[in-house]
């Protein structure tokens, strides 16, 4: 079974069974901004978000019981005031096994650099990490950006950003449950490339025994312009060191991935592997197509080498890819947004099998037709041998 949750651009109160309504989850005066949720083991969840109530976009997050009901203050708890840049970057929030939100976000509070900075907030609002949570930085004056976080199997978390340098590099490290640095005595580690390759885009889940795997993009030159972007995955033991392939193996590593337009999604299989889907366009004629790859705790792909592509369809471009996995059938799913000409709007889907062998036709599954209206934030779920995708739609002509 398949079922679809289209999210338009209106609020309203908490859940409700009016359909045609959305749930406020902060609704103050100035700009709530690039929202992240992440579900709790009780069926509730918390929402972070940037907020512009008063300058400089301070950091708010909520919890939501299974119900609903606003756990925090109606219009969320403060985690920072300190000031952002003039623009914002990515950020990320993750569970832990007790339900604690764990979060990282970059600000400017060590002087004009953006540094990343990390809390662990308890299901009552307490902040475990102290006031101010963990700075993650050896290098204040360093612009480091885009971090994210896994809470691991075994009670602690690694944090992961890019580390500007020339060239890019990534700097990891872990914290335990009392927020201390556990890697490296205290200084992050910083993985590199050779040459003058770039390291960027990451994206990290909790593997088996304590470990994690992470993916991320591989560049040369500019990102915006460059045809030479490859992504790579690597898993990380408890200690930090490489467990699969090493140097890195590469996901694909023919080149032409889509840049800052879409970092690739990664996905656990629920058994301590995982899967990634990314875009790219390895033919060079200029048609974006979508791609899967997955991985067993081993470090072994399960799919062909460089991913089963969703869609041969010729005539489209495919883009935003997300995608899960169905334990009980051990069948991958990924759907995608379809676009034609000037005509934006469709949404198709393709079902892989345990070896990566397209199952629903050369050209996936047709969901929602082409039209004007603009799809995105895709995330799909799986429960069971059931799916749900929810999507975000714009209305073309409306606000």
């Amino acid at each position: 079974m398949l079922a679809f949750i289209t999210m338009f651009l209106n609020s309203n109160a908490q859940w409700t069974s009016n359909t045609a309504l959305n749930n406020a989850i902060c609704d103050t005066t100035g700009d709530q901004a690039t929202p992240k949720i992440a579900s709790t083991s009780d069926g509730g969840c918390y929402i972070m978000w940037f907020d512009n109530r008063v300058a400089n976009y301070p950091v708010y997050l909520q919890r939501l019981d299974a119900a609903g009901n606003k756990m925090f203050d109606k219009q969320g708890l403060l985690i920072s005031s300190n000031a952002q840049n003039s623009f914002l970057q990515d950020f990320n929030i993750d569970v832990d096994a007790s339900n604690n939100a764990v979060i990282v976000f970059t600000d400017k509070r060590n002087g004009a650099a953006l540094n990343p900075f990390a809390y662990l907030i308890s299901p009552s609002g307490a902040f475990l990490w102290g006031a101010n949570g963990v700075s993650l930085t050896d290098s204040t004056s360093i612009v480091q950006g885009i971090p994210v976080v896994a809470a691991t199997s075994d009670g602690n978390y690694v944090f992961a950003w890019v580390y500007s340098s020339a060239p890019n590099r990534l700097a990891i490290q872990k914290l335990n449950a009392a927020g201390v640095p556990q890697w490296n005595a205290g200084v992050p580690t910083k993985l590199r490339g050779t040459g003058t390759q770039n390291f960027n885009l990451m994206r990290l889940i909790k593997s088996d025994l304590g470990s994690v795997i992470m993916s991320w993009s591989v560049y040369t030159g500019n990102v915006t312009t460059t045809g030479d972007i490859k992504i790579f995955i690597q898993k990380f033991s408890p200690a930090g060191t490489n467990q699969w392939t090493s140097p890195q193996d590469t996901v694909q590593n023919i080149g032409k991935v889509a840049g800052i337009s879409f970092i690739p999604y990664l996905f656990s299989d629920g058994n301590d592997g995982a899967g990634i889907c990314w875009v790219d366009d390895r033919d060079f004629n200029n048609r974006q197509s979508v791609w899967v790859q997955r991985y067993n705790s081993a470090g072994a792909i399960q799919f062909p080498k460089n991913g089963s592509e969703g869609s041969t369809l010729s005539t489209n471009v495919h883009l935003l890819p997300t995608a899960t996995y169905i334990q009980s059938t051990g069948e991958t799913v990924m759907f995608w947004t379809e676009q034609s000409g000037v005509i934006v709007g469709g949404l198709y889907g393709q079902k892989f099998n345990s070896s990566g062998v397209a199952q629903w036709g050369g050209s996936g599954i047709e969901f929602k037709g082409l039209d004007n209206n603009q799809l995105s934030f895709l995330s799909a779920y799986s429960k069971d041998s059931n799916i749900v995708l929810s999507y975000s739609e714009s209305i073309f002509g409306s606000g």
